[in-house]
């Protein structure tokens, strides 16, 4: 499990002695922390995805258009992260 920014701080003690790896650490896992929950991005990317292939023929007929292509791939990505969380918490 990815610590939380306090998790990591109380684990590496006093950041004045912290190497620049563990500099570069913290500030990763503050961006992370940051981020909505994984499944709020993916119920966004969801309706996102959706609406642009209600609306996009090309998306429709199997031919990702170039805005599509990335929107539903994000979608796929995002999918496959969240059942591999799911399939995680019940193992």
């Amino acid at each position: 499990m990815t610590p939380t920014p306090v998790q990591f701080r109380s684990s590496h003690g006093d950041p004045a002695a912290w190497m620049p790896a563990d500099i570069d650490s913290y500030e990763v896992l503050a961006d992370i922390a940051q981020l909505p929950p994984l499944f709020d991005r993916y119920m966004q990317a969801f309706e996102t995805a959706t609406k642009h292939l209600g609306a996009c023929a090309a998306c429709r007929d199997g031919r990702p258009c170039t805005v599509g292509g990335p929107v539903h791939d994000r979608f796929a990505r995002l999918q496959d992260e969240y059942r591999g969380q799911q399939t995680q918490d019940r193992g």
